[in-house]
């Protein structure tokens, strides 16, 4: 009865230890029900996951991998530019990881993004420009804030020219 309580405490530390290191929680929890204390030595050493590849660049001046938001190089000392990307991600609130414009789940802790991520390809702020919308009463597909904007007197004008 020992045993299984030791093997569920290492599994729950694996976890712990996994998840503070940004690894999946889950998974270590399941290795260290299975391999016990050897489980939780190995997440123990384990190092944090390396950055993604889209986070990183090279320097120009030394070609070392720096990171993208980098001013100085961590290598050789030189400034460099920082490479801003556009910004098309809306950061999760629970993790703070990038999550894509639209998505309705952070692929890193699979919390549920609240409705403002999901609509924000139409919000005043993106700078994502929207698709005009075509309906009934605007087949044309302008927009309201659009300088071709003609109001109906205006067209009746023009066409009886």
């Amino acid at each position: 009865m020992e045993y299984i309580i030791i093997w569920i405490a290492c599994g729950i530390g694996a976890a712990a230890i996994a998840s503070s290191k940004g690894r999946s929680a889950g998974a270590w929890f399941l290795g260290g029900l299975l391999l016990g204390p050897i489980g939780l030595l190995i997440v123990g050493f384990m190092g944090a996951p390396a950055p993604s590849v889209s986070s990183v660049r090279k320097c120009p001046f030394c070609a070392e991998t720096i990171l993208r938001e980098a001013k100085v190089c961590k290598h050789c000392g030189r400034e460099v530019e920082p490479v801003v990307a556009p910004k098309n991600t809306v950061t999760c609130p629970k993790c703070g990881a990038e999550v894509a414009i639209g998505a309705t789940w952070c692929q890193r802790c699979q919390h549920h993004m609240p409705g403002n991520a999901a609509g924000a390809m139409n919000s005043p702020k993106s700078n994502i420009p929207s698709a005009p919308i075509r309906t009934a009463l605007n087949p044309e597909g302008i927009q309201p804030d659009d300088a071709s904007t003609v109001s109906e007197s205006e067209k009746i004008k023009q066409n009886s020219m």
